[in-house]
């Protein structure tokens, strides 16, 4: 497409989404956006028309050219009491005897800064940026290529979301309609087209394990907390993001969402500090964390879900750095961060949003901590040992063409023998070591490299795991005729049956 057709498409989608706005575009190189300390500038408009009387919302759309040869389209809307702010600010131009006509807008988390003038940094805000007004929603699409955004968008769209705040940043499909930013009202939404949505973004999990996520997650309206257990590769943590994926309306797990926090429990986590940050008396400022952003998030916008995955919950003790969350969660009391006087970036304490959604992923083996009967009380636990290989192989086939030939029906009926012969040992293996065993083996079949590559995979990804005692032997005696045709595995499980018989234990670690 032209650059003025992509303009023109841009500009229908806006349309569509916002039928009874004013747009105003950009298109000259002199106007166009780029990034600068703390922001970036959107753009420079003509404001003279505007009146204290307008009421029609306003667009004001502006084209990125990004390396190496994509265009991003931004646009801004104004409404109501943005509006108004709007119409305020140009009106305190003329009075000060500036005529708005090369207005530049300049995007920080505090708001939109307008001025007359160019602006180096909004490190510090200068004077004549005057009072910031806020847009009550962004959008943005690729015109070209859809959601398949490369590296480069990705990284501005993330990079504009952090500029934007807690202004919501949307993305417009081709209809007009948002593909990324109009969340399901989940308490009230229909599980089919919650399904769907998942399904979309290409997860595979049976309709019954989704339902009990789905109900665990919203059948009390304050309080949300999930707890995903099972051994380590079963999607714990891809059902928690596609879910909140799905939930927002976004479509594609390669985009950014502002409202989805993935953070990773540490096993030196012993106070509620390393969840919810601390002052610090040297700067006089607050250290926020993730967690608290996605508190503060939630509490500024009700409208709005904000989910936040504690992976691998139990690598530390729960009960000690997630006393004060699970405290406000359950009776629905403010938590409590400081008591200083001043500004120092945070409020003191934060009332509990009820539109906030808390999943801990749980690994459980010998490097995780036990739950206490007061955390499991007042969650939902999900357990995802349970495999299903068939359908998860279909969907693999069905995401990744490659691995077709890889993935026949006999090495699928393989991996389903071993699964099965170690499940009731807790020593079967997840989604993730299938995927990586076929790729494993494409790659060294498409390179002419290790004719023997699934043996070595089956020895490398699932026998190293393999240890224990007299109670183990049928299923050593199992594992060696289900490996007839891999020598290299075979005499694996061939030296483990020797040393049981000879010490009546054994392990792969020798």
């Amino acid at each position: 497409m032209t650059p003025s057709e992509l303009v023109a498409e841009f500009s229908r989608r806006l349309s569509a989404a916002i039928p009874d706005a004013k747009l105003r575009k950009l298109e000259g190189a002199s106007n166009l956006p780029f990034k600068i300390d703390a922001g970036f500038r959107l753009g420079i408009w003509n404001l003279t028309g505007l009146k204290a009387t307008d009421t029609q919302p306003l667009l004001f759309a502006s084209r990125l050219m990004l390396p190496p040869d994509r265009t991003l389209f931004l646009a801004l809307r104004f409404r109501g009491a943005g509006l108004a702010d709007l119409i305020a600010r140009v009106d305190q131009m003329r009075a000060e005897g500036r005529e708005p006509k090369n207005v530049r807008f300049y995007i920080h988390p505090n708001g939109i800064y307008l001025a007359l003038s160019d602006i180096d940094s909004l490190a510090t805000i200068p004077p004549e940026a005057g009072q910031p007004v806020r847009a009550d929603v962004a959008y943005y699409a690729d015109i070209e290529h859809g959601s398949n955004l490369d590296p480069v968008e990705v990284s501005f769209v993330q990079f504009v979301r952090q500029c934007m705040g807690t202004t919501p940043l949307v993305q417009l499909g081709a209809a007009g309609a948002s593909v990324g930013g109009a969340p399901i009202n989940l308490a009230s939404a229909l599980f089919p087209e919650i399904e769907r949505r998942i399904h979309a973004l290409g997860a595979v999990y049976i309709r019954s394990l989704l339902e009990r996520y789905h109900v665990a997650l919203n059948h009390l309206s304050h309080k949300h907390f999930v707890l995903l257990t099972g051994i380590s590769g079963t999607g714990k943590t891809m059902l928690a993001r596609t879910y909140a994926y799905a939930a927002l309306g976004i479509d594609s797990l390669k985009l950014p969402s502002a409202n989805v926090y993935l953070i990773a429990v540490r096993p030196d986590w012993t106070e509620p500090a390393h969840l919810l940050g601390f002052m610090d008396m040297v700067s006089g400022r607050y250290q926020r964390t993730r967690f608290v952003e996605a508190l503060l998030q939630a509490h500024h916008d009700p409208t709005r879900p904000v989910f936040v995955c504690l992976d691998e919950m139990n690598l530390a003790q729960p009960e000690h750095y997630f006393a004060d969350v699970l405290s406000a969660m359950e009776s629905g009391e403010p938590i409590h961060l400081h008591n200083e006087s001043q500004d120092v970036g945070v409020p003191r304490s934060i009332d509990w949003p009820g539109n906030l959604y808390i999943v801990g992923t749980v690994n459980m083996d010998e490097t995780t901590r036990p739950f206490s009967p007061k955390v499991l009380d007042r969650a939902n636990v999900i357990d995802m040992s349970a495999v299903d290989i068939d359908a998860f192989c279909a969907g693999l086939k069905s995401r990744s063409p490659e691995l077709v030939g890889v993935l026949d029906q006999p090495l699928v009926d393989r991996l389903k023998r071993l699964s099965n012969t170690l499940a009731p040992h807790g020593l079967h293996f997840g989604y993730r070591v299938i995927e990586e065993i076929a790729k494993y083996v494409a790659f060294s079949t498409g390179h002419g490299l290790l004719a023997d590559a699934l043996d070595v995979q089956v020895e490398q990804k699932i026998l190293t795991k393999l240890r224990g005692g007299p109670e183990h032997e049928k299923m050593l005696n199992d594992l060696f005729v289900i490996l007839d045709g891999l020598p290299r595995s075979r005499a694996a499980v061939e030296r483990m049956r020797s040393e049981l018989s000879l010490y009546e234990s054994f392990q792969f670690w020798r």
